[in-house]
């Protein structure tokens, strides 16, 4: 009897030490899983802020606000008056009329768009001028423009790859279609598919602690 008290008691304490390290483990999964689909747009496209263009100061260079931020990473970010300097290309000089044709090129897209985003550089985030370096995006009739490529491949700018997250050679194209969506909301950065294979495999988690507690009861 003293060794079933016995036996018992370490089934507890087991029980005791599972359950919380249980908990613990599927709130890590859940987080991360959150945090890598928060500002995945699709596959080949990440997307770390929704911007508000406020001047275009150049063919490469924006002045924008931080409306929305999908990676928490940048959240002092949100709300503040920044300027982008678009990343990985070189647009000529503003007082050339290469450049005043560049710009004029960059305020046409920003004018055609929808809604502004970002990609910073994960790495370094700005540059010595304190710039934020960044892929800019824009949604347009159901698709993401990547502007940087756009204005390259439109002879308004010309590769300057720097060392970065990014690589233009990747740049092979320069729209991606976006999921479905009505035209007055934002890109669902998390989508419904995301949500629930995040659910299935949290419900997965769940039954298997629940089978091996109760395994370790009847033993």
């Amino acid at each position: 009897m003293v060794h079933s008290n016995a036996h018992s008691n370490n089934n507890m304490h087991t029980v005791g030490i599972f359950m919380p390290t249980t908990i613990l483990i599927v709130i890590i999964i859940i987080s991360q899983t959150i945090a890598i689909q928060a500002h995945s747009i699709t596959p080949q496209v990440e997307i770390d802020a929704e911007i508000q263009v406020t001047k275009v100061i150049d063919g490469d260079t924006i002045r924008a606000i931080v409306k929305n931020v999908y990676n928490k990473q940048y959240d002092y970010l949100l709300g503040k008056e920044v300027r982008v300097r678009l990343a990985d290309i070189n647009a000529p000089e503003k007082d050339t009329p290469e450049g005043e044709k560049a710009t004029k090129r960059l305020k046409q897209l920003l004018e055609e768009a929808q809604r502004y985003y970002i990609n910073i550089d994960d790495r370094y985030v700005t540059d010595k001028y304190g710039r934020i370096i960044a892929i800019l995006y824009i949604e347009k009739e159901g698709k993401l423009v990547n502007v940087n490529a756009k204005l390259v491949a439109e002879g308004h700018a010309t590769i300057w790859d720097h060392e970065n997250e990014f690589n233009p050679s990747t740049w092979t194209k320069t729209e991606t279609p976006l999921p479905l969506q009505t035209s007055d909301q934002p890109i669902n950065t998390a989508s419904k598919n995301s949500y629930i294979q995040t659910i299935l495999a949290v419900a997965a988690l769940l039954i298997v602690a629940l089978l091996v507690i109760s395994a370790t009861r009847k033993t």
